[in-house]
């Protein structure tokens, strides 16, 4: 005997159990088990445009932006006229990075609901990422003001879930109040680094972030920042975190592998950075960070060959010339690692790390091409401090190489003024005992055979 079709009415109760479910999988952190309940739905109600909605933003909060953006479409086909579906396809279409037709899909999401907050300040971000600052900022600070009226107005963000099951961020349903207002600092956060203002990042990310702990983007993206300022022990701790999130995500991977390196934990960055190449992954940033690591315990040939690769990847990055050039000084082939230095040069001739490097090898006189630009780089006003301190180093030595005393003690003073160290004894002490026998045979035929002479980067 066949069985009978469920009745819309029953049919609309399975789904919305499902939608629970789903909202509370994505509770407790598994997106992976909402998505496959979500591709259930779809195989049972094919012709339900909500499956295929439902489906589409659990995809996002998995990483899938490409299902997303297929079942979204699929969606908004079905049911042309659903603001929710256009708003979650156009956050989809802003992380694949089509920024054009998330612009157009989030104005038809206006059209049908003009006043509608997030549609308003997704507007303002995509016009900000498409060079139009002014429109952007005003367009965000109107859902702003909007937002901010309708913040604790829990009944309102209830009615908004029942209509469009509002999953375009659906974990915010679980908490009007601090998830909510975690979503505002977010977006404020989003656009001042869009903008440029870094510091005003970093203190929304932590306004979302307190208000909402279990915010991945926010520390994700606060962890990033900070590795930018190379604050890395404070950025550990949210990279400890995003690391084990964003598993898939190679450009966090390498930062945490980075910090981890700056920390002398070389074995713990080199398997994050292998385990992510054996996934078919590799990228000339990580290729250079791995190699540090390896440099870090003493394998310089293995750093080598990274760095070798790296190189092959993006033959004019100036980064991969400088670490492979650091590598050769290393083993003390000190001609060949000044080719490599000039290299980085003609790519990046504002590179203070490589005047410095050229300037202690003696590879600079006074006079010639590239001490003159290393004077104008000093005279620019346009560098970091930490460029500062090493351009003035290497105009100190190439000064003191060419018997000017008095010149070269004021930019060796200079340079020292700039300094910012912190004496980590604990860093210290686990370096020095990293130190093997193999690496002192290794290094005995370094530097210049006569005892007393002092180089002139010793200062």
């Amino acid at each position: 005997m066949p069985i009978a079709p469920a009745s819309p009415a029953s049919e609309r109760s399975t789904f919305k159990s499902s939608i629970g479910a789903v909202i509370r999988t994505l509770k407790e952190d598994r997106p992976d088990e909402a998505f496959q309940i979500c591709k259930t739905l779809i195989e049972m109600y094919p012709d339900l445009s909500d499956a295929w909605f439902l489906y589409g933003v659990t995809a996002l909060e998995t990483g899938d932006v490409n299902a997303a953006i297929q079942a979204l479409e699929r969606a908004n086909t079905m049911h042309g006229v659903h603001a929710s579906y256009k708003r979650s396809l156009a956050r989809a279409y802003r992380l694949a990075g089509r920024t054009d037709d998330a612009a157009t899909i989030i104005e038809q999401a206006l059209r049908l609901e003009p006043a509608h907050p997030e549609a308003i300040l997704t507007l303002g971000v995509i016009r900000i990422a498409q060079g139009n600052k002014n429109a952007g900022m005003q367009l965000c600070r109107r859902g702003f003001g909007i937002t901010a009226g309708l913040l604790w107005h829990r009944s309102l963000i209830k009615s908004a879930c029942h209509a469009a099951t509002m999953i375009g961020s659906i974990r915010h349903w679980l908490n009007p109040g601090s998830d909510r207002m975690a979503w505002v600092a977010w977006e404020r956060g989003n656009i001042c680094y869009q903008l440029g203002d870094c510091d005003a990042a970093i203190d929304f990310c932590r306004q979302a972030i307190s208000l909402a702990p279990d915010q991945m983007p926010a520390i994700a993206r606060l962890a990033r920042l900070l590795v930018s300022r190379n604050q890395f022990e404070t950025a550990l701790p949210y990279l400890e975190r995003a690391a084990k999130h964003y598993t898939d995500d190679l450009a966090l991977q390498t930062d945490y592998a980075t910090v981890l390196t700056h920390m002398s934990r070389f074995d713990e960055a080199i398997d994050i950075l292998e385990s992510t190449f054996l996934a078919g992954i590799e990228s000339p940033r990580a290729l250079l960070a791995l190699g540090r690591a390896q440099a870090g315990t003493h394998r310089g040939k293995a750093a080598r060959k990274s760095y070798k690769r790296a190189l092959t990847l993006a033959p004019n990055s100036a980064a991969a010339h400088l670490a492979l050039g650091r590598a050769l000084q290393e083993e003390g082939a000190i001609e060949e690692a000044n080719r490599f230095f000039f290299d980085t040069l003609e790519i990046d001739p504002g590179h203070a790390e490589a005047y410095l490097f050229l300037a202690g090898n003696r590879a600079i006189a006074r006079g010639d091409k590239y001490f003159s630009r290393m004077l104008n780089l000093l005279d620019s006003g346009t560098n970091s401090r930490e460029a500062l301190m090493r351009l003035h180093l290497a105009a100190a030595a190439v000064f003191e190489q060419a018997g000017d005393i008095e010149s070269a003690v004021s930019h060796y003073t200079a340079s020292n003024d700039l300094k910012s160290v912190v004496f980590g004894k604990d860093r210290q002490a686990a370096h020095i005992g990293e130190l093997t026998e193999d690496f002192f045979k290794q290094v005995r035929s370094w530097g210049h055979p006569e005892e007393h002479l002092n180089h002139p980067l010793s200062a």
